[in-house]
């Protein structure tokens, strides 16, 4: 019996490592964005781009609307959503999409307790990156 794959994991589609400066920004399947800093905070958006999500380096969590116009709640935070931005600006223009999905294919998140995909560590060797995500998503690209 043949039967095809109607569901598809969410995974890393595009990343960019500018941690000699900033951190590590990535792209999830789904759309959603995020950048790990150097400092350990995340920092990320949901695929329509309508709340931002933040963990400060004691692991809270907490999420605001994303608004063009400056408007945040969290003023403290315009650097990094203006960061942010940029990670989303790089990857659309600079980075090739990886996978297109059939036609139908949903996606499934698995174990993620944020908003947004975060990703807990990562790793270069060589020519290999490995992610870690906080959706039990351990990814590995050459």
């Amino acid at each position: 019996v043949l039967f095809r794959l109607k569901l598809a994991p969410v995974f890393v589609s595009k990343w960019v490592d500018y941690s000699n400066k900033f951190g590590f920004g990535f792209q999830m399947s789904d759309g959603s964005v995020g950048v790990l800093f150097n400092d350990s905070t995340k920092i990320g958006t949901t695929p329509a781009m309508d709340i931002v999500e933040f963990t400060d380096m004691k692991g809270k969590t907490f999420c605001f609307p994303w608004d063009d116009n400056a408007n945040q709640p969290f003023p403290e935070l315009n650097h990094r959503v203006s960061l942010l931005k940029y990670y989303i600006q790089y990857m659309d223009e600079n980075l090739a999409e990886s996978v297109t999905f059939i036609p139908g294919m949903e996606t499934l998140r698995t174990g993620q307790k944020t908003t947004v995909p975060q990703l807990r560590r990562w790793g270069r060797r060589g020519v290999y990156v490995a992610m870690e995500m906080n959706n039990h998503l351990v990814q590995v690209n050459h």
